[in-house]
């Protein structure tokens, strides 16, 4: 097996990390446990992170969601269409961070300060992110309102779908049953105006 170069296994130290502690959480994951999963030492993994709290930390400094940034085309009008695929790109990356999600609730819930600031950091972010959209259709202030009616539907639809679902919740939201009735939901409670159409 080849060596793994330090990067390699900070990245391979997150990832196994992101798993135990979103199935198992946060105090009851060992850093034992992480290092033997990772084929390391507790004191190789000490040499990359000083503490458990210093990979929980790590985890949560990934920026939230990059896709909805990228996909931003300046200029180009909200339509149901583009909307339709905001919601398909949240939905993906809330998948992808599925354990990053189960974590962050479990902590805000056992009321961990960090991951109350982590949630509202990354609200911003997403506020940030998607105001440009909402901003080609409506003035900026409703364009504050309808981004955070946005942000709530979805965070509070996939976070019962993720109770609901638990491990499944991936293929659950695959499912095009799944997406389209966010999608109906969405044109609902966030209705663009006519001349978006």
């Amino acid at each position: 097996m080849p060596e793994r170069t330090g990067d390699q296994t900070q990245a391979r130290i997150l990832e196994v990390a992101m798993e135990l502690f979103g199935r198992d959480g946060f105090d009851r994951t060992t850093v034992r446990a992480i290092a033997e999963r990772c084929g390391i030492s507790d004191p190789a993994l000490y040499y990359h992170f000083k503490t458990k709290r210093a990979i929980l930390t790590a985890l949560w400094v990934s920026p939230p969601f990059p896709a909805l940034a990228n996909r931003y085309v300046p200029g180009r009008k909200l339509t149901h269409e583009a909307l339709a695929a905001l919601v398909d790109t949240m939905i993906d990356g809330m998948v992808g961070n599925d354990s990053l999600m189960r974590i962050l609730i479990r902590s805000i819930l056992s009321g961990d300060q960090t991951a109350h600031a982590l949630r509202e950091s990354s609200r911003a972010a997403w506020r940030q992110a998607l105001l440009p959209y909402f901003e080609t259709v409506f003035d900026k202030e409703e364009a504050t309102v309808r981004v955070d009616a946005f942000m709530m539907l979805m965070i509070g639809f996939v976070q019962a779908a993720q109770i609901d679902h638990g491990p499944r919740f991936a293929e659950v939201a695959a499912r095009p049953e799944f997406r389209e009735e966010v999608k109906h939901l969405v044109r609902l409670s966030v209705p663009l105006p006519r001349e978006a159409w």
